[in-house]
Order: structure tokens, then sequence, then C-alpha cells
């Protein structure tokens, strides 16, 4: 019996859920860590005038020191805000992260209304999560296509952000089916989309 692909990626889904219950909080903040160092050398991170950067969940990298680092520098640091009457995600500007985010519609920490809203033709730079990535920059999220929509309307680099167990080798039949990336970061490894690949010995078999 031919599984559907929608199947297929909840089966992807489950297992790299699995993965992640395997890593401690000690190696997801070392991992972190190294991420945040290697974003911060990039050309992108430094050229960045306006940057879009994402509240980590609990199982994911994060990239929250980024935050308070780009409003030192003088960037423009939007976060993602649900706007239930458009039905889907905006940036909002984050100036004193103190006072102006409380937990959105998903629990997600999100910029208060009445945070300038950022359009999306603006960005540099977008930092995004994902439950998966593959070779080519495609990202699996989880489940509600919400957020494949703001990064199909973003313009600017955008930078899917993941540790070795999100990597999957290839998207296939209900894999990864987001908006490309234009790179994926893998722990402390850079990717290219647009690169033929091949994982690293580190690697596994690989929101909204």
């Amino acid at each position: 019996m031919e599984v559907s692909a929608q199947d297929a990626k909840n089966a992807l889904r489950a297992e790299v859920r699995g993965r992640l219950k395997q890593i401690s909080a000690a190696q997801r903040e070392a991992a972190s860590r190294k991420m945040c160092e290697l974003l911060e050398g990039r050309r992108e991170w430094k050229e960045a005038l306006c940057v879009l950067l994402f509240a980590p969940l609990t199982d994911e990298p994060d990239v929250w020191p980024m935050l308070g680092r780009g409003i030192s520098e003088g960037k423009v640091m939007a976060l993602p805000r649900f706007d239930s009457s458009r039905n889907s995600y905006i940036a909002s500007r984050i100036q004193e992260p103190e006072t102006e985010l409380r937990p959105g519609k998903f629990g997600i920490r999100e910029p208060v209304e009445g945070c300038e809203e950022v359009a999306l033709k603006r960005l540099d730079l977008i930092l995004a999560p994902g439950l998966a990535f593959d070779l080519h920059g495609r990202r699996l999220g989880r489940g509600k296509g919400i957020y494949d929509r703001l990064l199909a309307t973003a313009s600017g680099t955008s930078c899917g952000v993941a540790g070795d167990s999100r990597a999957i080798r290839s998207s296939g039949r209900g894999g990864c089916c987001g908006p490309p990336m234009s790179q994926t970061i893998v722990s402390c490894r850079l990717i290219s989309a647009w690169q033929n690949l091949v994982m690293s010995p580190s690697g596994a078999s690989a929101r909204q």
C-alpha cells in the first residue's frame, strides 16, 4: 500500500522528534553557542541592516542572544507576530525585549501589539527555524504552513538554523517541501543550499 505524502511527512516529523529527545540540554546549549558565533562572523549578518529572528522553542537552537546583539549593533531586529486578522505572521520590530514581548497564539514569544510592523520586503536576513531541513535548504515545518507563507513572501537572505539531528539527506516524497533557504546552518557547519553536498559523519542520516 502506497504511503501518502502527508503520512510520510508525519513519519519524518516523528523520527526527527525522536532524535531531538536524545539531545541533552548541555549539548543543545553548546551547539547553540557555536551557531551564534558562526552567525556573528558571517558577512550576511555583518551587512544586514534589518533582521528577522525567531523565538526558539525549548528543542530548537537558542539564537536568542542574537536579538540583543543586533539591537546593540544598531540593526532593526524583528520577530514574527501572528496577525489573526490576516491569519498569517508579520514581522514586528523589537527595541526593548524586556517590555515588548508576550506569549503569542502558539505559546511562542511574540512582539506585543503596537510594535512597529516591518515590511517583509525590507528584510536583509531571515533566520528561520524548522523541524528539519534537507541539503537543498528545503524546510519541514510543524504542519500548519503558516511560517512557510511568511518565508515565501519575505525578501533578503533566508538562513535555516538547525542542529545535526534536524538535517536529512534527501527530501523525497513527503519530505521537506517549504521554500528553500538561501543557506542552512547545521550546528557549527554552514551549508549553501545550492551546492551538491554530502553530510559530514557528525550529521544524522538528516513551527508552524
